[in-house]
């Protein structure tokens, strides 16, 4: 838990960091030697040359495609194939999963000083029943843009994996949350940092990961369940909800029904598109799961990443937005704002305009007179706090750690008072003791809650498992 007798400052705290997006290329080598499996000149020239180029703007699969993930992929798929023995070639493979954690929570500690760090990582991107299995690569290796970016090195690598392919050399996606979870344990007594994680499912998931089947579905809660009561990972998330069809978003509705039918904390990616679309896209999701409230301030959201579309000035939609602002502040949802992250990806047209941060700079300059004469703040309409998203994965924007991100911020500020001649002359460092105070506040809140749903969780499981029990000896007892 949090110490609440010191205030600490925002910019230690990061509520939304990309894994992915986190290790810079240095990492990436280094663990291809530490493992026997180093990549040719060649292949880190091409590794540089991705992470400068500047091509990803404005394509989000371009950007996805050119993330860590991929060379991670390369680098195990190595291991894979050049470890003969199954249980070896997993335990390697585990090993070098805890180094990739393990060095961006160093960089997050020793350059930043992060005290909370909440980070998202895909359970099937180095999963061999998820990406890294032989479907997959197929897959990959018959895209035409893919084939334009491969080198040679990377073709043999990924063949000899389909020929020689062996499941039982790599982690399973429930066994990598189990790696990343065992590795949270280790990190956060070593770097003093209190580290939650999200275990991250794409849009893409629906096609073999949210089928239909009841049974499926259940399957997956079920396991999900037990890997949130261990401890392994705090909350579950799915990208990109926005962008899809209704017949593909009520998936996710009843993926969303079975978390919450288990107390599981939920987040959500979403927002990339206008306002309305957004905002009754979460209204729905709101529903799927509002009738059966399971703990106290029911809601599918612990967390929206990107929420751009809220602060829009759409009037078609300011009933669902005044709406959903309220119901946000009271139970707490998180906004997480990535302006620099969004900019790149041309989601704004500037950070420096980014619509979530100017509505917090609006409501918090309208509503800053102290409450009740306790020095207070009231709250503003959207819990909105600050975090760096995937501070190395982006080539023309400096590297984005979280004290740049705040940079920014009170860059935007000031552009932002200047142009209002009602607020002239206002101090950002006002707004940054109350942002503090805010987010900390928040992170508190997040903890707590979510500490409260796993007891609330485990307790469920047990009572499964009774009534199990229960029912296998009623069947002995008739047979």
């Amino acid at each position: 838990m949090l110490h609440t007798s010191e205030t600490i400052p925002a910019e230690k705290i990061d509520l939304h960091r990309h894994v992915e997006g986190s290790v810079v290329i240095d990492a990436l080598t280094y663990l291809a030697e530490k493992y026997g499996v180093p990549f040719t000149e060649t292949t880190i020239c091409r590794m540089n040359k991705n992470y400068e180029s500047d091509d990803t703007r404005g394509s989000l699969e371009k950007f996805i495609d050119k993330l860590s993930t991929r060379w991670m992929k390369l680098l195990l798929a190595k291991i894979m194939v050049n470890t003969p023995d199954a249980a070896l070639a997993k335990k390697v493979v585990a090993e070098c999963v805890h180094d990739f954690y393990d060095l961006m929570v160093a960089n997050a500690s020793n350059i930043e000083g992060l005290k909370v760090m909440n980070i998202l990582f895909s359970p099937r991107n180095l999963a061999v029943d998820g990406d890294l299995s032989v479907e997959k690569i197929q897959e990959y290796l018959q895209k035409k843009d893919a084939k334009k970016d491969l080198i040679d090195e990377e073709k043999k690598v990924y063949n000899d994996w389909i020929h020689h392919c062996d499941a039982k050399k790599g982690l399973s996606w429930t066994e990598y949350i189990k790696v990343v979870g065992e590795s949270r344990k280790k990190l956060s007594k070593e770097y003093g940092m209190q580290l939650l994680i999200t275990a991250s499912f794409r849009r893409d998931m629906d096609s073999d990961f949210l089928r239909q089947s009841t049974y499926h579905l259940e399957k997956i809660g079920d396991e999900l369940q037990y890997l949130f009561g261990k401890e392994y990972f705090d909350i579950v998330d799915i990208c990109g909800l926005e962008s899809l069809p209704q017949y593909k978003l009520w998936k996710y509705m009843r993926f969303y029904r079975q978390m919450d039918k288990r107390i599981i904390p939920i987040s959500g990616h979403v927002a990339e598109l206008n306002d309305k679309e957004y905002l009754m896209a979460n209204q729905n999701l709101t529903a799927a799961v509002r009738d059966k409230p399971t703990w106290e301030y029911n809601y599918p959201f612990r967390i929206l990443a990107h929420a751009v579309g809220i602060a829009g000035k759409n009037v078609t939609t300011q009933r669902i937005r005044d709406d959903f602002a309220k119901k946000s502040e009271i139970r707490g949802t998180i906004i997480a704002l990535n302006a620099s992250s969004n900019e790149a990806t041309t989601v704004v047209n500037s950070a420096l305009t980014h619509p979530l941060a100017l509505q917090s700079f609006e409501l918090f300059l309208k509503n800053q007179r102290p409450v009740n004469g306790n020095g207070h703040r009231k709250p503003l309409s959207l819990n909105t706090v600050v975090t760096s998203d995937d501070p190395n994965a982006f080539s023309k924007i400096p590297v984005m750690s979280l004290q740049n991100e705040f940079d920014l911020h009170e860059r935007a500020f000031q552009q932002f008072t200047a142009s209002v001649p009602k607020f002239r002359g206002a101090q950002f460092s006002e707004y940054k003791a109350y942002l503090d105070q805010h987010t900390q506040e928040l992170t508190e809140r997040l903890i707590s809650t979510i500490r409260s749903m796993r007891i609330q969780s485990n307790y469920q499981t047990r009572e499964k498992m009774i009534q199990m029990s229960r029912i296998t000896l009623t069947q002995r007892a008739v047979v």
